[in-house]
């Protein structure tokens, strides 16, 4: 794990804007994005910034073997590692951007998904990309479903959240460097 972090932090200062933080998301930030999700009766989950597979080993931890599984990682070191991490049916690493996630679903002729688990660095992001990504997320998760998304420090994209999801819930732990909020959007 120590190697994991260290190459994290390694990539983190190479790519600030597109990498989240300067170290992997602890084991309390993964358990408070995934207990809202209905592990039993998932068929498809998406991870959007697989990272070092912080979350992403949580996720298999407690999804059901057929539950199919994407996990979107543009970077390609860390695509790599979790290919090598997570070699296992109903599992894939895509090595591309959260952009496509329809394309992928559409290739595994899956219209949207249950939950989509986010780790994007948000806060790089302009506000005309995160409405694209709202929307376009809002229209890949089913019914009764999720959009999960943490950020560090304050809560800032409530207002922007509400417009594309019935529902936006924001819980936070402070066991996480830097303290974590996460978001619960359902549509």
């Amino acid at each position: 794990r120590m190697h994991h972090t260290m190459r994290f932090l390694y990539e983190y200062i190479k790519n600030q804007r597109s990498i989240g933080g300067a170290i992997p998301s602890s084991r309390f930030l993964a358990h408070l994005m995934l207990r809202h999700i209905d592990f039993e009766h998932a068929t498809c989950i998406s991870e959007l910034g697989g990272g070092t597979g912080a979350i992403t080993r949580h996720l298999i931890a407690r999804k059901k073997q057929e539950t199919l599984l994407l996990v979107f990682e543009p970077h390609q070191h860390f695509a790599s590692e979790l290919e090598k991490m997570f070699h296992q049916n109903h599992v894939h690493i895509m090595k591309d951007s959260a952009e496509k996630l329809p394309q992928y679903l559409q290739k595994h002729d899956i219209g949207r998904a249950d939950y989509i688990i986010s780790s994007l660095p948000l806060t790089g992001w302009n506000c005309e990309q995160r409405k694209q990504l709202f929307s376009m997320l809002s229209g890949r998760v089913w019914k009764g479903g999720a959009y999960i998304q943490y950020q560090y420090f304050a809560p800032t994209y409530g207002r922007e959240l509400q417009r594309h999801f019935r529902e936006v819930h924001l819980d936070a732990t402070l066991l996480n460097v830097p303290p974590a909020w996460v978001y619960t959007c359902r549509k």
